[in-house]
């Protein structure tokens, strides 16, 4: 499905400069190997948002990317924390205005 696509982003969501960023950096970076190790050709789309609202700026990226499909990963919380400062993936189920493949 990613051969075939007409484009195909990664996007890397910062939220300031701290150790977990760097290692989200590089885990990016590790997904562009392993695509491109499968003919598949992927650009890195970066973008800057303020704490918790990574759901907001993935829907936002894959708007203003046009993208068709967005592929994400999704896990959970506990329920106080996710009451408390919400998630990334409840936020993008509730508000997906594309399809999502979300693999846990």
């Amino acid at each position: 499905m990613l051969i075939k696509a007409d484009a195909v982003n990664i996007v890397g969501i910062h939220l300031k400069s701290t150790l977990a960023d760097v290692e989200r950096q590089k885990a990016t970076v590790d997904l562009s190997s392993a695509l491109e190790r499968h003919g598949v050709r992927a650009k890195w789309v970066d973008a800057v948002e303020p704490a918790n609202t990574i759901g907001k700026a993935l829907l936002s990226t894959a708007e203003a990317c046009h993208a068709d499909l967005l592929v994400m990963g999704c896990y959970g919380h506990s329920r106080f924390r996710e009451f408390v400062f919400g998630g990334a993936t409840r936020h993008v189920l509730g508000a997906m205005h594309i399809p999502v493949l979300m693999s846990h």
